[in-house]
């Protein structure tokens, strides 16, 4: 090999945003598709993003750690939740709250506050495996009310650090979400209730687009979950082809 190239795993992703073809991708609002920037963030075991730079000259990728940028709270339960995170962190990241521990986070704050204990079943499922898929799972399940309480705190956060990165990349090319995390919460397995699935875009758009004075343009992004595992790869082969012609 005459060269080699170091990516960010979300920079490789979002070189892959332009290839996502119809059955790659799902969208979550239509929006009007510009010519201008497209930005990437992914919730799975952590939180990252990604833009590509598209403008007069060649398209460039921005990597990013905006992961570790501070939690904005949107509102008083969410300042609650700062608070709680606080006495157990110091300072909370976003990526505190948005990502799989982040999301059995989130379970524990609602827990503490509503003083209530885990039902049995729960106990031994989180004995069993991953605590942020046992709350995911009794959230979609509807078997137990503070898992979903938590699912959906989580889903609107997730929409409204989606907007501040759409905002400070200006993404009018549109937004993608990725990352096991997001896409599990919002899509679910198969067999999730269709009626589940509406609330949760509808909980997400909602922190999306509530950006005060600036809502309009948020209301006019594409926002779209990245819809496969092949991603990282498409991007790194669009990132290598982009490179030898220039």
């Amino acid at each position: 090999l005459e060269r080699v190239s170091m990516l960010n795993d979300l920079e490789v992703q979002a070189w892959a945003l332009p290839e996502l073809g119809a059955t790659e991708q799902a969208e979550v609002q239509a929006g009007i598709q510009g010519p201008g920037n497209l930005a990437v963030i992914a919730a799975g075991t952590g939180l990252g993003m990604a833009a590509l730079l598209r403008g007069d000259g060649p398209v460039r990728s921005l990597a990013s750690e905006g992961g570790h940028a501070g939690f904005a709270p949107d509102d008083d339960t969410e300042i609650e939740l700062l608070r709680f995170l606080r006495r157990r962190f110091g300072r909370v990241s976003a990526e505190r709250v948005l990502s799989g521990a982040g999301l059995f986070r989130i379970y524990e704050f609602f827990r503490e506050r509503e003083g209530e204990a885990d039902p049995a079943w729960f106990t031994a499922a989180l004995a069993q495996g991953d605590p942020a898929a046992t709350v995911a799972n009794a959230a979609l399940d509807g078997r137990s009310a503070l898992a979903e309480r938590a699912v959906l705190l989580f889903l609107g956060a997730l929409g409204a650090e989606a907007g501040n990165w759409a905002l400070r990349t200006m993404a009018t090319g549109g937004v993608w979400l990725s990352g096991g995390v997001a896409r599990k919460l919002l899509v679910g397995p198969e067999g999730t209730s269709e009626a589940w699935r509406q609330r949760a875009r509808e909980v997400l758009l909602t922190g999306f687009r509530n950006k005060s004075r600036l809502s309009p343009l948020l209301d006019a992004m594409p926002l779209h979950m990245i819809a496969t595992d092949d991603a990282p790869l498409m991007g790194a082969a669009r990132f290598a082809l982009t490179e030898a012609v220039r």
